[in-house]
């Protein structure tokens, strides 16, 4: 089947300053070892498990997170989908 994602009903505020689950460093290190621009995250308020990217364009992706995948997913497991994520908008 095919997910269909109306991306202007998402209610989601980007990650910025206080960041506990190191992200946006994640970001910062895999996207300066790839030179790639790094993408805008974002936090959706959902209980699934879900970690995707939107890009228009190479320089402007967003990486959107829900709170779901923050509980279930392991430190290296969040990093190793952030680098998938991140090598999908190259």
């Amino acid at each position: 089947y095919d997910q269909v994602l109306v991306l202007s009903e998402l209610k989601s505020e980007p990650i910025a300053g206080h960041d506990p689950w190191g992200i946006l460093k994640s970001i910062h290190i895999l996207s300066e070892k790839h030179q790639i621009k790094p993408p805008r995250v974002y936090l959706v308020e959902h209980p699934s498990a879900h970690v995707f990217s939107y890009s228009r364009t190479r320089g402007h992706a967003r990486l959107f997170i829900t709170s779901g995948a923050l509980k279930v997913l392991s430190k290296r497991e969040l990093e190793a989908v952030l680098l998938f994520q991140i090598l999908a908008t190259k």
